[in-house]
């Protein structure tokens, strides 16, 4: 385990934790329920590990591989190819909620108490709480990635190299912003959405209202994996053993060194740390 103090970036502790029973390419990792879950686009396992000291709790099996993970209390949801699971923490029961057409993967998010799914051109939004499905809505783009934040619902529309700005409550796209590159992942916060462009290696921040690109910044040679917290905005490495802290306000990017290259993050706000799944190592660190 490694505590790590985000303010000066300094190691103040240093100990080994559990090993991931996961490939390490398209990670997902999240945090909720008393533990730290992770899953992968290349298993069909979902890992469940001890938030306190780090260690292997349980595993437990998903009929395909997940394309996400999301901690809706009470519940964990994996988004797999041609449904939309719930697991129960406590025992690993899982149920198909809702059925979609096969295809290779199910672009998903949480947020405003519901998960959202895109499939064969309609958004699903599901109640986190009951499972019930409160809205369907057709969207006219073609939807690689979903986040929520800004009170509104983001897609990349990766063909049209698009970032779409959707009201949750209709369902009509409204701003879209054109970028170059690649649109590779969206995770919105602090009055910006903000685009990965894991090929260039790049991140751009676009105002939530206006739609003005408002900082592209360079987050290194691989980049994989974002996360909000602890003030900041968290990209991963996949090529080199580093991360990128980015000052969301005035949007300098620093880079902070870590023990192997970092394949996904999630913040844990209550220990003021970060938990990474370091890629060459297959490990779950806790910084």
């Amino acid at each position: 385990m490694i505590e790590f103090d985000p303010a000066s970036g300094e190691i103040l502790l240093a100990e080994a934790t559990g090993v991931l029973p996961t490939h390490t390419k398209g990670i997902s990792i999240a945090r909720g329920e008393g533990s730290i879950w992770v899953d992968s686009k290349e298993d069909t396992t979902l890992t469940k590990l001890d938030e306190e000291t780090g260690g292997f709790d349980d595993e437990y099996p998903i009929d395909y591989a997940g394309s996400g993970i999301f901690v809706e209390s009470p519940w964990v949801w994996v988004p797999v190819e041609n449904a939309l699971l719930r697991v129960t923490p406590q025992t690993g029961d899982t149920e198909s909620v809702i059925e979609f057409p096969s295809s290779l993967s199910l672009p998903a998010t949480a947020g405003d108490g519901s998960i959202w799914v895109f499939s064969n051109g309609e958004v699903t939004r599901v109640d986190a709480l009951t499972g019930e499905v409160i809205d369907v809505f057709e969207v006219d783009a073609d939807v690689q990635a979903l986040a929520f934040g800004e009170g509104a619902l983001w897609a990349i529309d990766k063909l049209n190299s698009e970032l779409v700005r959707i009201d949750p409550r209709t369902g009509k796209a409204g701003m879209s912003v054109q970028l170059p590159g690649n649109l590779d992942a969206v995770i919105v916060g602090e009055g910006s959405a903000w685009v990965l462009d894991e090929t260039a290696g790049t991140i751009a921040a676009v105002d939530a209202d206006t739609g003005d690109v408002r900082a592209s910044l360079r987050v290194g040679e691989q980049p994989s994996g974002m996360a909000f917290g602890l003030g900041a905005l968290w990209v991963g490495d996949l090529e080199a053993p580093e991360i990128w802290r980015i000052d969301p306000l005035s949007f300098q990017a620093a880079k902070v060194d870590t023990p192997a290259p970092v394949a996904a993050i999630v913040a844990d706000e209550g220990d003021h740390a970060l938990w990474f799944a370091l890629s060459s190592e297959r490990t779950a660190t806790q910084f």
